[in-house]
């Protein structure tokens, strides 16, 4: 069972409500910190310094991610990320690094919940201590374990 900590930085807590309209942030916060807490320890902390909730979708802005998970340590970064639809979107300058010296960086990268894939339509970098990778958009099933790329490039260190 997760447990999620919404953690106000500034003080008073810095909340507007605004009118309930599709074009405008309906709820408008500062300064966020989001911590997940799993079975007694902490498993990922979220924080950005805006985050709007609009009617359809919601959107944090600088956003700063850092997970635990499947023995790998993750740290997210972005300048916009949305939620609609059960899909998350990262977008503008983002770079995902893996504690096992793997490095994502895109302009925009989509985590499809219902579906259980990553998905990137624009050129992408991944590096990490053996090979290099670049391509132009991809789509990983993380059930299927399976990766379509398009317009791949792979450069590959063999062991000496």
């Amino acid at each position: 069972m997760a447990m999620s900590l919404f953690l106000f930085i500034q003080e008073p807590y810095d909340i507007e409500y605004i009118k309930q309209d599709a074009s405008t942030a309906n709820l408008y916060m500062r300064n966020i910190q989001d911590i997940e807490i799993n079975h007694n320890k902490i498993t990922r902390i979220t924080t950005a310094k805006e985050s709007m909730k609009y009617k359809d979708k919601d959107m944090l802005k600088s956003v700063h991610v850092r997970s635990s998970e499947k023995g790998f340590i993750y740290d997210v970064k972005s300048d916009i990320a949305e939620h609609q639809n059960e899909i998350i979107t990262l977008k503008e300058n983002v770079v995902i690094k893996r504690s096992d010296d793997t490095t994502f960086k895109s302009n925009q990268i989509s985590y499809d919940k219902p579906n259980n894939r990553f998905f990137c339509k624009l050129d992408f970098n991944i590096t990490n201590p053996t090979y290099i990778a670049s391509g132009s958009g991809f789509t990983y099933d993380l059930d299927k374990k399976s990766i379509i790329a398009h317009n791949i490039q792979v450069d590959y260190e063999m062991e000496k």
